[in-house]
C-alpha cells in the first residue's frame, strides 16, 4: 500500500513539473512573440518615416530641377508661361507629384505589411499563452489520472 501511494504521489509530482514545463514553454513563445510584434511595429512607423524622409529629398530634387529648366528656357530667350514652355512645366509637376504618390504608397504598403505581421505576433502569444494553460491543464489532468488509477489497481487484491 505504501508503493501505491508513493507511486501516485510520483505520478501528481511529474504531471506538475510537466504542466509547470509546458506553462513555462509557452510563456516564452508569447514573450517571443509579442517582442517580434514589437519590432514588427517598429518597423512599421520606419516605413513611413523613410518614405517620409524621400519623399522630402525628391520634392527638393524637383525643386531644383524645376528652376534649372527656367533658367535655362529664361536664358535661351524664350517666353514662360505659355506654349511649349508652360506644357514642358506642367507635365514636369505632374510627374513629380506622381512620383511622390508612388513614394508614399509605397511606404504605406511596407507599413501595413509590418502592421499585419504585428497582429499576427500578437496573436501567436495570446494562442500561445491559452495552449500553455490546456497543455498545462492536461498534464495535471492525465498525472491525476494515471495516479488515480495506479492506486486503484492497488487496491484491487488488498480488499
Amino acid at each position: 500500500m505504501g508503493f501505491a501511494i508513493a507511486g501516485a504521489i510520483a505520478a501528481i509530482i511529474g504531471s506538475a513539473v510537466s504542466a509547470y514545463g509546458a506553462y513555462s514553454q509557452s510563456q516564452a513563445q508569447a514573450a517571443a512573440a509579442r517582442y517580434n510584434a514589437k519590432l514588427d511595429e517598429n518597423q512599421a512607423i520606419n516605413a513611413q518615416n523613410q518614405a517620409q524622409v524621400e519623399m522630402e529629398r525628391r520634392r527638393e530634387l524637383y525643386k531644383r530641377q524645376k528652376g534649372t529648366q527656367l533658367a535655362l528656357m529664361g536664358g535661351s530667350g524664350i517666353e514662360l508661361g505659355e506654349g511649349s514652355p508652360l506644357l514642358l512645366e506642367a507635365d514636369s509637376a505632374e510627374q513629380a507629384a506622381l512620383d511622390l504618390a508612388r513614394v508614399r504608397y509605397e511606404g504605406q504598403i511596407k507599413s501595413t505589411s509590418y502592421q499585419s505581421e504585428a497582429n499576427i505576433q500578437r496573436f501567436s502569444a495570446r494562442t500561445a499563452t491559452r495552449q500553455g494553460y490546456v497543455s498545462a491543464g492536461a498534464s495535471l489532468l492525465s498525472g491525476a489520472g494515471s495516479a488515480a488509477s495506479g492506486y486503484a489497481r492497488s487496491q484491487v487484491g488488498t480488499t
